[in-house]
């Protein structure tokens, strides 16, 4: 059973989908009457652990909210979370953005 951020190759979708490596976003295990569903995310490409950290960081501060992972392609995502960072440093959030824990 692959892991969260291992990477998964599929040689046999690769002429339908143009790629063949995949990582593992996400890994969720249902259990009911005598049975265990187990549903794998997958993301195309290679695995960024740095930017999906960071990208979770920006959605707990509310930097950027959560729909903005559906509606933003990943680029406008980057440069959202890159303008609330700075040399590695925290840059404080613009006053408009919501704020539950001080």
């Amino acid at each position: 059973m692959p892991r969260e951020f291992e990477t998964i190759r599929f040689s046999f979708v690769k002429s339908e989908v143009g790629i063949d490596f995949f990582w593992v976003k996400k890994v969720e295990h249902e259990f009911g009457d005598n049975e265990v569903e187990t549903t794998i995310w997958l993301e195309g490409g290679f695995a960024n652990k740095y930017r999906e950290f960071a990208l979770d960081k920006a959605l707990f501060h509310e930097w950027i909210g959560f729909m903005d992972i559906y509606d933003k392609h990943s680029f406008e995502l980057d440069e959202s979370i890159k303008r609330f960072t700075k040399n590695n440093q925290r840059v404080d959030p613009p006053p408009n953005a919501r704020r539950y824990f001080h």
